[in-house]
């Protein structure tokens, strides 16, 4: 009997359940606020480079997605430490399947937690790439938790610093269409 007939179904129930388990993540993104958008990785390195991401800083990403940004941030910037929380499940096993394959990985940690449960203390570097709705309530967290001179790197959606007066526009940067926003947490 042909391997191919009964290899069929196995493999239509494989593709099905990953179709359930992307469509239940991207609920789950989505109603915690931002739905899961790969960013091209030229973009992303573009931002940092022109924020001033360096070797000496604590690399932290606020919904990081399937971890590309943490990657480039210990790959590429060769940072301390660079450490995710990602709350949907694909984004996350995408993440934890590229780091573990990363000659990088003793320098990136990554939690499948909400971004609000996220420990930023030590953070001298945070990149958020997240819907504008969350600006705000991310920006409290920011202003709240983050060290005095903290950089906070907003992608597309911009902070009001009206409402959050501890983060400071620094600059806004293009980067290949984008806009990134470059923030300093001040301690006033």
């Amino acid at each position: 009997m042909p391997i191919l007939p009964l290899f069929l179904p196995i493999l239509i129930i494989a593709v099905l359940l990953a179709d359930i388990f992307f469509f239940v993540s991207g609920i789950v993104s989505f109603l915690y606020g931002a739905p899961f958008v790969m960013l091209a990785k030229d973009k992303v390195k573009k931002a940092l480079r022109q924020c001033g991401l360096s070797e000496e800083d604590v690399f932290c990403d606020l919904g990081c997605g399937d971890g590309r940004t943490l990657l480039i941030a210990a790959e590429e910037f060769k940072v301390k430490k660079a450490v995710g929380w990602e709350i949907a499940s694909f984004p996350f096993f995408l993440a934890k399947m590229a780091i573990g394959r990363s000659k990088a990985r003793d320098r990136i940690e990554i939690y499948s937690r909400d971004l609000f449960a996220a420990d930023i203390s030590k953070a001298t570097f945070i990149y958020v790439y997240l819907a504008s709705r969350m600006a705000d309530r991310v920006a409290d967290k920011i202003a709240k938790e983050a060290l005095d001179g903290t950089k906070v790197v907003c992608m597309a959606f911009p902070i009001d610093t009206s409402k959050h007066r501890q983060l400071e526009l620094v600059r806004r940067e293009k980067a290949d269409g984008m806009i990134a926003y470059l923030y300093q947490r001040s301690g006033w």
